[in-house]
């Protein structure tokens, strides 16, 4: 068979989490770090993550390769740039993403409490390096909180741009 002879994919239309999903995803991730049950001594929490998907609408991607310095904080744009060991998805992946100030604001509180660099990861694995799994955390986290369905970068991607819902969340940080 030719590349040309394949029967084409059918499209789907998108799906978005409900309001009342993303709370609960929200309230589920209070409780974790990494996706499990945050330690009683732990003051991380994954509110920060979900919060970077469904408001910035950036790939698993993109967010687990995303460092401090790429965030033009005056601006409170995310700039998605190929890295090391990191291709982008399309020419057209590589952009400045508009995402909310208090969510730029959150992200920078914690570069400065952790004592990071313009040069670290924001969602580094517990080894420091790239986290891989950013999606996997959400997965469980959806597990834990009772959310079934699909979790992917097209459900964040979705309920980014299609529902005025993830804005809400800023209040639930």
């Amino acid at each position: 068979m030719n590349e040309n002879d394949w029967p084409e994919k059918p499209e789907r239309d998108p799906e978005a989490y409900s309001e009342e999903e993303i709370k609960l995803l929200l309230e589920t991730a209070a409780g974790t770090f990494r996706g499990l049950e945050r330690k009683k001594d732990e003051k991380k929490d994954d509110r920060l993550l979900l919060n970077a998907f469904l408001n910035s609408g950036l790939r698993d991607g993109e967010l687990s390769h995303l460092t401090y310095g790429d965030i033009d904080v005056k601006h409170s744009l995310w700039k998605v740039r190929a890295k090391e060991a990191h291709n982008l998805k399309t020419k057209g992946s590589k952009r400045d993403v508009p995402v909310g100030e208090w969510l730029t604001a959150k992200v920078m509180e914690r570069k400065k409490s952790d004592g990071r660099q313009d040069t670290d990861l924001i969602f580094p694995s517990s080894s420091g390096g790239v986290d891989t799994h950013l999606i996997r955390v959400t997965q469980r986290i959806a597990k834990l909180a009772g959310v079934t369905g699909r979790v992917d970068n097209h459900k964040f991607r979705a309920t980014q741009l299609l529902s005025g819902s993830a804005t809400a969340t800023q209040s639930l940080t």
